[in-house]
């Protein structure tokens, strides 16, 4: 059998290696008991949503709604919380594209890029 010695001072302490393999495979079977067990969403790439909304855009409607009961308690004007509420119905998200995304597309689209027609005769 194999046999661990260790010298100290004081004198000779012999242990063997299957009592090593014992207490350490205790330890293991002890420490995987206490293992945390972690959930992992399916795609760790997608973007962060908060209900119908990326983040970004979250915080924008949030901060948009303070400065916008700020504007409506000084001056009486409910336009600013207007324009929070259009961009949150425009910011919505459904299956990764919003409605402000669909509407700058057809801009580009129709307006910026340039459209190239060619008609041949036959």
């Amino acid at each position: 059998m194999n046999e661990i010695v260790i010298n100290n001072l004081d004198g000779q302490l012999t242990v063997s290696s299957l009592q090593i393999a014992n207490d350490f495979g205790k330890q293991h079977a002890e420490r995987s008991k206490k293992m945390k067990t972690y959930i992992y969403p399916e795609n760790l790439r997608a973007n962060v949503k908060l209900w119908f909304w990326n983040v970004r855009d979250f915080l924008i409607i949030c901060a948009g709604i303070i400065v916008s009961v700020m504007i409506f308690a000084k001056l009486w004007t409910p336009v600013p919380m207007a324009a929070v509420v259009c961009y949150g119905f425009l910011s919505l998200r459904a299956d990764d594209t919003a409605i402000m995304d669909y509407i700058f597309n057809a801009a580009k689209f129709f307006l910026t890029s340039q459209q190239l027609f060619l008609w041949r005769k036959n």
